[in-house]
């Protein structure tokens, strides 16, 4: 699988910084040196829902993946981590996915949030992948649910319908001890969002978790074998610049 090696300008022309209300743009942050045969892919969860034009990736984690090693490391960047989104302005991190959509960035929404984070965090990001409410529940849900781990206690409470939102019906989620747990597609989407009575820290952890178990799930029924009679239905669900032979490639690792 060949690392990727492209450069995103925004428009053929910088868009000076006055007009975006910066007195300075920021210098990039140096590029921090990966071994050789690593591949970065970032990783996005998008909450837009149907009838929005607009929506924020609150779920933005770097994967790496090392096959010399082989090792898979997973970098969660916070969502309101306050940064320079090239050509654009300073901003939340999980705003460049829809800005750069609306732009025509080259590369989409996730070619500027590739650049975003090489600009600011010095990783360079070879892929992608991203998925909305809908897509992971699913996944999860194409798998009869999966286990996950939770190493804290989580309370919260959801609209019923996590598509609609629809605020007269609300559900509580309540995980009183740490343990494994074992979820539905709803249920885990809840856990990748619940923030309000924990943290975004640990919030992040939990969607690792959630990552984690979906391969364990995956691999146990043996959908890493048969990914290739698969993936017309998994492209239909997460949007990638990775193809079937990267993917094939990756799940060998």
């Amino acid at each position: 699988i060949p690392r990727v090696r492209r450069v995103y300008p925004a428009t053929a022309t910088p868009v000076p910084a006055y007009v975006m209300g910066l007195s300075q743009v920021p210098t990039p942050v140096p590029r921090i040196a990966m071994p050789e045969k690593a591949i970065n892919i970032v990783l996005l969860g998008s909450d837009q829902r149907p009838y929005e034009t607009y929506w924020r990736t609150d779920v933005v984690i770097v994967v790496s993946v090392n096959p010399d090693i082989p090792s898979v490391s997973m970098l969660s960047v916070p969502r309101d981590l306050w940064l320079y989104v090239p050509n654009w302005t300073y901003q939340r991190i999980n705003l460049a996915d829809s800005h750069g959509a609306q732009v025509d960035y080259p590369g989409g929404g996730p070619g500027l949030v590739k650049a975003t984070i090489e600009y600011n965090l010095g990783i360079h990001v070879d892929y992608f992948a991203r998925v909305d409410f809908a897509g992971l529940m699913h996944i999860v849900d194409a798998l009869d649910g999966i286990d996950v781990l939770l190493d804290c206690p989580v309370a919260d409470g959801f609209p019923d319908d996590p598509i609609t939102e629809d605020p007269s019906v609300v559900t509580q989620i309540s995980y009183p001890e740490p343990g494994i747990y074992h979820l539905d597609g709803k249920h885990a989407l809840w856990l990748a969002r619940s923030r309000k009575t924990t943290s975004e820290f640990a919030r992040s952890r939990r969607q690792h978790r959630i990552l984690q178990a979906i391969w364990n799930k995956a691999n146990q029924l043996g959908f890493i074998a048969r990914l290739p009679e698969l993936w017309q239905e998994l492209a239909a669900t997460v949007e990638t610049d990775l193809s079937l032979e990267n993917v094939l490639w990756l799940a060998s690792v």
